[in-house]
């Protein structure tokens, strides 16, 4: 098969069970290093959403994302918004970043936003940042998701995925054979082409990267990854909570109003 990131030719070098019935055909690309799961037909079956329940960090992760972000916003003085939390779920990161005094707004389609509401993306809005966590590992079309957030020319992008390694281990737990969510992964070669192709440069540390348009020196990362706990009543602003009150207050009453 062709990449679906850089259409070159790939290899396949992996083969698994999905869900216990699906075969899977893991190829890697020969240029860019992506690593694709060749026929993800699964992804289009009903399938019980049961398999929601296995994600049992999502809270913890949230927690910490958010007060990494801010650090990390504070550490490169890129504080003022808005920014977009791409595919984000139900709203909770971007309440979380708004409680923190971040201008956050929401953005998936296909999730509904239960935190969030009345924060939600506007693509007419020039923004400052986008998040991408837990995203990349389930674009099933990367390029074309990649260049319609890179074609509103953020000045940072900060990602979560963890990068695979070589030879790849079969039992690795980031295949997630038991629900089938992963059908896309990255090394440093990868994320180093998509920076390149969208003019970034890019940052990485553990399983948190940064694509931005002016270098960062990667002591601030480092800084937030390790430390965002402590530093982070340091770095977060005053919250959003009652002004966002306000506003929605305001929405309510002006519908109830309306003639």
């Amino acid at each position: 098969m062709k990449c679906r990131l850089c259409n070159s030719d790939t290899s396949q070098i992996h083969q698994a069970l999905i869900l216990g019935r699906f075969p899977a055909h893991y190829d890697r690309c020969n240029a860019c290093q992506f690593l694709q799961v060749r026929n993800p037909e699964w992804l289009s079956t009903n399938f019980d959403l049961g398999v929601i329940s296995a994600d049992t960090g999502i809270m913890e992760r949230n927690l910490w994302l958010s007060r990494l972000v801010t650090v990390f916003l504070g550490l490169t003085a890129c504080r003022s918004g808005p920014f977009v939390d791409y595919a984000g779920g139900v709203g909770l990161f971007t309440r979380l970043m708004r409680d923190a005094g971040f201008d956050f707004r929401h953005n998936d389609p296909f999730t509904a936003n239960l935190l969030a509401r009345g924060f939600e993306d506007d693509r007419a809005e020039p923004i400052t940042g986008v998040t991408l966590f837990e995203v990349l590992e389930h674009l099933t079309n990367p390029r074309e998701i990649l260049a319609d957030i890179f074609a509103r020319k953020p000045k940072i992008l900060i990602a979560t995925t963890l990068p695979y390694k070589m030879p790849l281990d079969p039992n690795w737990w980031y295949l997630c054979l038991q629900t089938g969510q992963h059908v896309a992964f990255y090394n440093a070669a990868t994320l180093a082409y998509i920076g390149q192709q969208f003019g970034y440069h890019v940052l990485s540390v553990g399983s948190v990267h940064v694509f931005s348009v002016e270098k960062i020196p990667r002591w601030k990362l480092l800084l937030a990854v390790n430390l965002a706990a402590p530093l982070f009543r340091w770095f977060r602003k005053p919250s959003l909570v009652q002004t966002d009150f306000a506003f929605m207050i305001a929405k309510l009453e002006s519908r109830q109003n309306a003639p």
